[in-house]
């Protein structure tokens, strides 16, 4: 009889986390409670100290994890150096550090040892300095499909960790569920948006306002700040805040773009609240808030855009007098949930890049499995190592606290 009354209290207790999910949108009906899902979730709260120190660079758990990596250690001082220490001071939200934590979430910091001891930040610098254990992969243009291709019906789950490189920047994470069962997307983006608002279940838990007080979604300062010195060396004097001045003979360096370019510096500048939650909105409703993409959606809606945007670029740098289309542009946000800041229609997509002596272009993936039999806790483990490593934080994971450390009680509704 006790063993009943504790099955029926544990029943009834995820019952109750079920239909809150449900209410706050972060479950559909028939769904199953995913502990994993959860455990992200619940540290995407704090996704800005799992990223990014933009005060102080390096001093963060991506920039231990690098650190630690140069100096020749082996797998287990490696590790041990990277969790003993209080290294999750991020202060900004950044899209290549949100992917280190959730990958560290689903596989494990063993998985991302070879990445960080044989760091390069892309394909060309890795074969520039004979880095031969760099793990990226090319699947730059038709090669995404075959990639997904050969992973289907795989009983283990897989993480696809995937970056654009050269003259267009964001990273990104995608989580194969074991067994068949579909697909997830994880973003943030660098100046616009944190994890949190990417998975929330309602725009309306999204708050705006300035990167510096901390919201989930924000205006472009560190843009404007950039291309404003961009602006000002090019432009006899201009500044971003009078770019409705810019013409060819006021900059002309643009020459007949001027008037283009002029439109992008005046659209960056005032990119604004409705529009950033627009944005978001449009690529959430596809591919965001948690939800899982069956294998027809996945390849039909998220692999074509990711492969017509990956040989777009590669043909631009080809090409260079190709110009960034509507359908380019409009591609990018529902996928990215934001405009690619170096890119504006009409203008030739080497045009901005360029002038950051930036080149070239690879779409490039490191593929790590998940262990079905082991994913609910180690998702728990891995969490609760992350949390541990914010200063000040002493507790653990709400979302494994039912279960105990290392154990789930899986209920499929």
């Amino acid at each position: 009889m006790m063993r009943v009354a504790i099955l029926a209290a544990l029943i009834a207790v995820a019952e109750s986390v079920r239909v809150a999910k449900v209410q706050k949108g972060l479950l559909g009906k028939g769904q199953e409670i995913d502990v994993c899902f959860d455990v992200i979730n619940e540290l995407a709260e704090k996704d800005r100290q799992l990223s990014q120190n933009f005060q102080d660079d390096g001093d963060d758990r991506v920039g231990s994890k690098m650190s630690n990596g140069a100096k020749g250690l082996n797998y287990k001082d490696w590790a041990h150096a990277v969790k003993s220490q209080k290294n999750n001071r991020g202060t900004i939200f950044s899209c290549g550090y949100s992917s280190s934590w959730v990958g560290e979430v689903l596989t494990g910091l063993k998985t991302q040892y070879v990445e960080y001891s044989n760091y390069a930040p892309d394909l060309v610098v890795a074969k520039e300095k004979n880095i031969t254990k760099y793990p990226y992969s090319d699947v730059t243009g038709g090669r995404v499909t075959k990639l997904f291709n050969e992973s289907k019906g795989s009983k283990d789950g897989k993480l696809f960790r995937f970056k654009h490189t050269g003259i267009i920047d964001h990273v990104w994470a995608v989580e194969q569920l074991p067994g068949g069962k579909g697909y997830r997307v994880y973003q943030s983006y660098n100046g616009a948006y944190s994890l949190k608002a990417w998975l929330a279940g309602n725009i309306s838990d999204i708050k705006y306002g300035p990167d510096k007080f901390g919201y989930d979604a924000v205006a472009w300062s560190r843009v404007v700040a950039q291309f404003n010195q961009t602006i000002v060396s090019a432009c006899h004097g201009l500044t971003i805040h009078n770019a409705e001045n810019i013409t060819a003979g006021t900059c002309p360096i643009f020459g007949a773009h001027a008037p283009a370019f002029s439109q992008w510096a005046v659209f960056a500048r005032d990119y604004g609240e409705e529009q950033v939650l627009e944005n978001l909105e449009t690529s959430r409703a596809l591919f965001g808030k948690g939800q899982i993409l069956n294998e027809t959606t996945f390849f039909d809606e998220y692999v074509r855009r990711l492969e017509f945007i990956s040989e777009f670029l590669l043909n631009s740098t080809i090409d260079e007098t190709m110009v960034w289309t509507n359908l380019s542009s409009n591609k990018w946000i529902e996928l990215f949930a934001s405009p690619a800041p170096q890119q504006w229609v009409g203008l030739p997509t080497m045009l901005i890049p360029s002038m950051f002596s930036l080149k070239g272009y690879h779409l490039e993936v490191v593929v790590a499995d998940i262990n079905r039999n082991k994913r609910e806790k180690s998702c728990c483990e891995h969490g609760d190592d992350l949390l541990s490593a914010i200063p000040d934080e002493t507790g653990k994971l709400e979302s494994c606290k039912y279960m105990g450390k290392g154990t789930h009680f899986k209920i499929i509704f």
